[in-house]
């Protein structure tokens, strides 16, 4: 299998650099011979219109710089329901991690723009073990940036002021049906909410989810207006020049004039809280 063929070649990113692998040069050989795993990853990097996996990486990176809150609030909101924190072992080496996966867009023009870049197929709570069977990617750039986290972690710990830090978790974005893994460190830390979680409670975390990936997915940009914000605003790239910048799609002109608009076209069973779109985001910041 193809995802078996790539696990080797895994990527670990950073919000500083991108690590660059070691490629071989399959130029010369008898075209009789099997396809080797280079000319595979090669093969499918040119298909999702990439010319490196090291240009997939950096894609990857923008991508989750852009997304950076609608990311931290998914991994927060997958964790809780895991029973919290204190379930993902960071003081280990044997840490639970946070596996995104993800696809590359094929359009040219969308996949041109860094916050359309990847569609987010499910974002959940794994142990290494998940992954003994099938694509080996996850688990082993998992691995690899396991002594790396618990450094950083040790660092966080020593100067962070904040009594709700828990620790760091690793996310791991696995490119789906490339075998390819690329992952970054995150904070996580204690809710206010009692586990188990309540019933409502639980449908609340799981409707956030949904309606992250829903917008994400949909072209959107989720950020709040301050550092202490708790519902975000949707908005969406607009080129000016060379830069790129981010426009709310929510006011006069607008498609839309505020969640509460967007949700007064939703059907009821959109959400299994039953709450629309601005009472679920301000019902999640209390938990």
């Amino acid at each position: 299998m193809l995802l078996e063929a790539f696990s080797e070649y895994d990527l670990i990113l950073s919000h500083r650099s991108v690590c660059r692998l070691q490629l071989g040069d399959p130029t010369k050989r008898d075209p009789k011979l099997p396809e080797t795993v280079e000319e595979r990853r090669d093969r499918i990097l040119k298909s999702l219109g990439f010319p490196t996996a090291v240009e997939l990486g950096h894609t990857l990176v923008a991508w989750a710089e852009w997304h950076e809150w609608a990311i931290a609030t998914m991994t927060k909101a997958v964790v809780m329901l895991e029973g919290g924190p204190d379930t993902l072992r960071l003081h280990t080496k044997n840490s639970r991690f946070i596996t995104c996966v993800v696809s590359p867009l094929h359009d040219t023009e969308v996949g041109a723009n860094p916050g359309n870049a990847f569609h987010i197929h499910s974002v959940s709570v794994n142990n290494a073990s998940d992954f003994d069977t099938g694509s080996p990617a996850p688990k082993k750039t998992w691995a690899n940036g396991e002594d790396g986290r618990l450094m950083d972690m040790g660092k966080w710990l020593r100067s962070s002021t904040n009594p709700s830090f828990a620790g760091l978790v690793s996310v791991v974005y696995h490119i789906q049906d490339t075998g390819m893994a690329f992952t970054h460190v995150a904070p996580v830390y204690h809710s206010r909410a009692a586990q188990p979680l309540s019933d409502l409670n639980a449908k609340v975390c799981r409707d956030v989810v949904g309606m992250i990936k829903g917008t994400t997915n949909a072209g959107s940009i989720l950020r709040v207006e301050k550092d202490d914000g708790v519902v975000p605003i949707p908005g969406v790239l607009r080129r000016k020049k060379k830069d790129w910048q981010w426009r709310s799609i929510f006011g006069a002109g607008c498609l839309l004039a505020s969640w509460d608009h967007m949700g007064a076209l939703m059907p009821p069973s959109t959400t299994k809280s039953g709450l629309k779109p601005q009472a679920l985001f301000e019902k999640f910041a209390t938990l």
